[in-house]
């Protein structure tokens, strides 16, 4: 009797669970995410290198811009140049070529890629070959095209089919393969910290490794001029370096541009040189005497220059601005340098959230943006407002919109969405990163400076009032629920009181610590993006013991969060949108990962659309199809009812 009864509580205990499991099972869901749309629909991209080429339809500039890929710009008229296409890559566009009808992309750790531009508006991808590790720069000669791998050295392709390169040889150097420039059959590497190596390639199938040459700076990149090799060498300037050796280079001078020299290019006809120096502009140097360069101008230009390169022609010089975009510049004789056109967009979106049925982007140094999402195919543009600072956080209330714009707290009438005008404004002591609104206060986040509690009951006049110092070195996002202030930094998170707003008060006793960028309060649970660890939930039931509850590690480093529904959605910087099932908050687990073209840096969900603030790349769409998976015998639809 005694078994029959052991095995009895068994069998009972076993269908038990098992009907449990199977209770599970029917309320597991699976969320997907489509990508809808973009703004804005052109990549604004890090502009990083420029190369002028002749096609099969004409002249254009093709701008290397990162995670971006490559810009395509029509310059047939220079002071109006013309976005005409973005090559979209895999991974990261550092520098390409141009070998008709090929574009050449050196795609960082994507190796090669190669489109068909024998249609400009409209290229075809045709091909690709894997890097190394990172390939950083491309040229092409006669169907071969030779490639520049940072950890490795030089690889050597030939292309005659695009469809099917096919490697011919490669070549280990020292140093950290940064450019490569081709003259006659001989290849100059520029490797960082180890100078530039002279390569022969006559025999491309046996690239032989002429001479080496140690530079003081770090070489980035170069040009030929005839027995002449010119080095941009970062911090030590310009080194002028006599090839007429190979097998023996020397460097006969150099220039001190007390900059960070990351680009240069030469005229084959005037003497001089041009060279990029982030954000001193263009130097152009005379180098009549070869031996002693000297400055003739200095051309200020808006952004970090980072490349440059000269119309087919020579008589303008197209320069590749990180952050602003492309600038032309006229440099026939007696133009005096003026820069006759640019093309790019300002801007990096750091956050977004929507009131109603509008978006509001803080979009860094291109202010405040609002658009409309009613179609999320094509959302529009309603307006833009710049501020003195750069915006890093929108918080709109009402007519009313609270920016936190780095330098300060701006505060706006968004009456008129198409016009919103200037209310306010107040400098803070810190890096105002993040806003938050309280009675008559708005709690600032301050970067260095702790939280700054500004008076607004004048929005026209606003007051600082007091200074809560968190102890961190950056005090970064703020979120607001009931009286409660909850504080990311650089160190834990706070909680505070905020009833008393000129003297908030610590509540948390238990330190919770973290490099955490953003937070996100729902319910019983605080919910962070640590730049470290990935997602961290914390159990704030009990306020003054608050406590972990698990870690989600995701596969980039976390900027922003939002929780809807059984989801926490969290901007990845590079690996884009991480989508986190938290139904049990003791377990979440990634259920899915959405790559973006920027650096995901913000995120918003509402309804069934998630808000990517993705940095150089502007705000992207994605529309959310949350399905419960199916048990065995049972056919359950889209909103979850059996049929």
């Amino acid at each position: 009797m005694f078994i029959q009864n052991l095995i009895r509580s068994f069998l009972v205990l076993f269908f038990v669970s098992l009907s449990t499991l199977l209770v599970s099972a029917q309320s597991l869901t699976t969320n997907e995410m489509s990508f809808r749309s973009q703004y804005p629909s052109g990549a604004r991209g890090d502009m990083r290198a420029i190369n002028v080429a002749q096609t099969l339809v004409g002249n254009y500039g093709f701008i290397s811009a990162e995670r971006s890929g490559v810009l395509v710009v029509d310059i047939s008229d220079p002071w109006m140049p013309k976005m005409c296409t973005t090559i979209n890559t895999p991974g990261r566009a550092y520098n390409c070529s141009v070998s008709a009808p090929y574009l050449f992309i050196a795609d960082g750790a994507h190796g090669l890629q190669i489109s068909c531009i024998t249609n400009i508006a409209f290229p075809v991808m045709v091909g690709e070959y894997p890097a190394r590790v990172f390939t950083s720069d491309v040229a092409v000669k006669e169907g071969i095209a030779y490639l520049t791998d940072t950890s490795f050295g030089l690889v050597v392709l030939d292309v005659k089919d695009a469809s099917a390169p096919r490697k011919l040889a490669e070549l280990q150097l020292s140093g950290e393969p940064m450019g490569i420039t081709i003259s006659g059959n001989i290849a100059a590497v520029a490797t960082g910290g180890n100078g530039v190596h002279l390569i022969d390639i006559k025999a491309p199938e046996r690239p032989i490794l002429m001479s080496s040459l140690d530079t003081p700076g770090f070489a980035l990149a170069s040009c030929i001029i005839q027995d002449v090799l010119v080095v941009a060498d970062f911090r030590k300037g310009i080194q002028i370096v006599d090839i007429s050796k190979p097998e023996a280079p020397r460097i006969m001078a150099n220039y001190d541009c007390s900059a960070d020299v990351t680009g240069v290019c030469a005229h084959p006809r005037l003497g001089h040189i041009y060279v990029a120096t982030g954000v001193s502009g263009i130097f152009v140097l005379d180098i009549t005497d070869i031996k002693a360069p000297k400055l003739s101008q200095e051309v200020e230009l808006s952004g970090s220059t980072r490349g440059v390169a000269l119309s087919l022609d020579g008589d303008y010089l197209y320069a590749a601005c990180f952050d602003e975009g492309m600038r032309v510049v006229d440099v026939r004789p007696g133009r005096n340098f003026e820069v006759i056109g640019e093309l790019g967009i300002p801007g990096s979106s750091e956050s977004v959230v929507m009131q109603g049925d509008k978006l509001f982007i803080a979009d860094g140094m291109g202010g405040v943006k609002i658009l409309d999402p009613k179609d999320p195919y094509r959302p529009a543009l309603i307006s833009e407002t710049k501020t003195k600072g750069t915006p890093l956080q929108v918080l709109p209330l009402g007519s009313t919109l609270y920016v936190a714009d780095y330098r300060g707290l701006t505060v706006l009438d968004a009456g008129d969405l198409k016009e919103p005008e200037l209310v306010g404004e107040i400098e803070t002591p810190g890096e105002a990163r993040s806003v938050c609104v309280y009675k008559k206060f708005a709690f600032i986040a301050d970067g260095s400076n702790g939280i700054q509690a500004v008076h607004i009951e004048y929005p026209d006049s606003p007051v600082l009032s007091t200074t809560f110092n968190t102890g961190a070195t950056d005090t970064r996002k703020l979120f607001l629920k009931d009286k409660y202030l909850f504080v990311a930094t650089d160190r834990e998170l706070l909680i505070l009181n905020a009833s008393n707003p000129r003297n908030l008060a610590k509540v948390n006793k238990n330190e919770i610590l973290g490099n955490f960028m953003d937070v996100f309060v729902l319910g019983d649970h605080a919910y962070l993006a640590d730049y470290e660890k990935g997602l961290v939930i914390v159990d704030i039931s009990k306020l003054q013991r608050p406590k972990v509850s698990s870690v989600c590690k995701t596969p980039g480093y976390p900027r922003g969060v939002w929780v809807s529904g059984n989801y926490a959605y969290v901007a990845d910087f590079e690996k884009g949108l991480q989508v986190i099932n938290i139904t049990n908050s003791a377990t979440p687990f990634l259920a899915g990962n959405y790559e973006t073209s920027g650096d995901a840096r913000g995120v918003f969900f509402l309804g069934r659309y998630a808000f990517i603030a993705d940095g150089r790349s502007g705000v992207r769409i994605f529309e959310s199809k949350i399905r419960e998976i199916t048990t065995p015998g049972e056919n359950v639809s889209d909103s979850g009812k059996k049929k």
